[in-house]
Formats: C-alpha cells, sequence, structure tokens
C-alpha cells in the first residue's frame, strides 16, 4: 500500500504543478519555411528578429532579446 500511497501523491504534485503554468498556442499556418528561406535569412535569425519585434510592440522600446548559441 506504501507505494500506491507515494504514486497518488506524486501525482497530487503534478497536477498542482500543472494548474500553475499559463499556456496559450497558436498554429501559425498562413506560409512555412519556403518564405523564410526566400528572405536569404536563417530560420534562427527570421525567429530572432520576430521576437525582437514581439517584445518591441509590447514593451514600445528597444531592446535586445538574449540569443543563446549552444
Amino acid at each position: 500500500m506504501q507505494c500506491r500511497e507515494v504514486i497518488e501523491s506524486c501525482l497530487t504534485a503534478a497536477q498542482e504543478l500543472m494548474n500553475d503554468v499559463d499556456l496559450h498556442l497558436v498554429m501559425h499556418d498562413r506560409y512555412g519555411k519556403g518564405v523564410i528561406k526566400s528572405c536569404n535569412v536563417s530560420p534562427d535569425a527570421y525567429i530572432q528578429m520576430a521576437l525582437q519585434l514581439a517584445y518591441y510592440r509590447v514593451i514600445m522600446s528597444y531592446f535586445l532579446v538574449s540569443n543563446y548559441i549552444n
């Protein structure tokens, strides 16, 4: 019976963590990688510019979004 209690406790903890996450997904299907390639930029650079534009539109000021390279 102890194993079942541990599993139920872990399940409860996981559900509490999931309930504390705010996530909104948007499916983008207006264009694909062909458009990005036609702009002669890498997909990473394209996403970086999109992040900077989104940040600017929200904050209304220019700020360099960190770019983490592995």
